[in-house]
């Protein structure tokens, strides 16, 4: 009984949509952080994340086979904090070694892709 009732008040953005349309939808408050060195983890790349932004989670790209890659998403607490920091392009990572790195969307790949080919045609 409590269950079910916890299942029904859950908000769907947490379990997932009830169609592929709505489980296949992209956080609008995530951007990828490329050419992260393999021996930053993901707690201290929140960590200097939040320095100046508002982050709550970073995870590691994985390729098909698990291997980990050299780029994180990182999740902002709001699409407002994500815009804050494309707008300068780039995230500082002060205590890994003062670096600087490039941020993308997500879906700023796709979107060359899809260009490319109609280009193309």
């Amino acid at each position: 009984m409590i269950r079910k009732k916890i299942v029904e008040n859950w908000p769907s953005s947490l379990l997932g949509g009830s169609s592929a349309r709505d489980t296949n939808s992209r956080p609008k408050d995530t951007v990828i952080v490329t050419n992260v060195p393999l021996e930053f983890q993901e707690e201290n790349i929140l960590a200097d994340i939040n320095i100046h932004y508002g982050a709550i989670c970073v995870k590691r790209l994985k390729n098909k086979e698990g291997q980990s890659l050299r780029a994180v998403v990182v999740q902002f607490q709001s699409q407002a904090e994500r815009d804050q920091a494309m707008a300068s392009g780039k995230l500082k990572f002060p205590s890994m070694y003062n670096i600087v790195l490039p941020m993308k969307l997500p879906t700023s790949r796709r979107k060359q892709r899809e260009d490319s080919t109609t280009n193309h045609v």
